[in-house]
């Protein structure tokens, strides 16, 4: 007999839908205090590294390349700023792919 039945998954994927954006902060905040070495909140590069290397088999497909839509200035130092900043923490790494997608900027909620 299964763990959960299907009205049970159900229940726990949408779980988070009725949960106020009070109970969803504060859980985040309590993952947050218990992985506290994990989290990199200052501006040195982090030292956590990983033992192994990222591989994703795209077999015999074409690599997609998408084109970059138009940003506003203001949008474009936003990017450099981030992309440098990732580098600089080593979050990110240089790369000469030939699979290449756009950056995608997301406001948050206090509009930057």
């Amino acid at each position: 007999m299964p763990l959960f039945t299907r009205k049970h998954n159900h229940q726990i994927s949408n779980a988070h839908v009725t949960l106020s954006k009070e109970v969803r902060l504060n859980n985040a905040q309590k993952v947050f205090a218990q992985y506290r070495e994990l989290i990199n909140s200052s501006d040195k590069p982090t030292t956590i590294s990983f033992p192994f290397q990222h591989v994703i088999n795209t077999g015999n497909t074409t690599p997609i390349e998408t084109t970059t839509r138009q940003y506003s200035p203001l949008d474009h130092a936003r990017i450099d700023q981030a992309v440098n900043e990732m580098l600089q923490k080593a979050i990110i790494s240089p790369s000469d792919s030939d699979w290449v997608s756009e950056p995608h900027m997301v406001k948050k909620d206090d509009d930057t």
